[in-house]
């Protein structure tokens, strides 16, 4: 029993005693009440980008389920490779737009954003042309599933190493101005001395 087995038993658990109807009225109230809390949440200033887009996707999903009580069996049906891929696209995408908004917010900034962006348009890639991806799949020996993760695996890792080259001209910029601010208060405390030195 997988997770969307699980679900598709809460629904006929919510169906059973409501009815088909009322079912559809439940689900579509819990839509509403999810539209107005990111509403209220965005006109208040406290929902960020990744909460808001869960609220989206959670409002999105309950109106789906509205309109189609069968829905999960319909997503149970799908090729294990299918949710693979369409769990891709949706990743990639919430990877393009939280790193555009922490653009636009300035926090961060773009010589770092450029990775970021350049992981999610390569896991969208993987996940719109999968003949590419079964060709390469082909020439290494390897399964989808395996490539993907190596594909993932290998852009952490230059995200990783990025990283650790800023941080490290970050320690170099940061033990350069330790050792400027000690030549200046040396300077400065030798200019106190000689002030306070009396005249011949």
């Amino acid at each position: 029993m997988n997770a969307v087995d699980v679900m598709q038993r809460w629904v006929n658990a919510v169906t059973a005693p409501l009815g088909e109807t009322g079912a559809r009225v439940l689900f579509a109230a819990l839509a509403g009440a999810t539209l107005v809390s990111f509403v209220l949440a965005v006109r208040a200033g406290r929902v960020g980008v990744f909460r808001g887009t869960m609220l989206l996707a959670l409002a999105a999903f309950f109106v789906a389920l509205a309109a189609d009580l069968t829905l999960l069996l319909r997503l149970n049906a799908v090729s294990y490779l299918a949710r693979i891929r369409l769990l891709m696209g949706g990743l990639s995408f919430v990877v393009l737009l939280v790193t555009f908004e922490a653009v636009r917010r300035t926090h961060l900034q773009e010589r770092y954003a450029i990775l970021w962006v350049f992981t999610g348009v390569m896991l969208m890639l993987c996940a719109l042309f999968t003949g590419v991806l079964d060709f390469f799949c082909a020439l290494l020996g390897m399964q989808y599933v395996t490539f993907v993760v190596t594909v993932i695996f290998t852009f952490l890792l230059l995200v990783a190493f990025h990283f650790s080259i800023a941080l490290s001209r970050l320690t170099d910029d940061r033990s350069r101005i330790a050792q400027r601010c000690a030549q200046l208060e040396a300077r400065i405390e030798a200019l106190e001395q000689e002030r306070g030195r009396p005249r011949a």
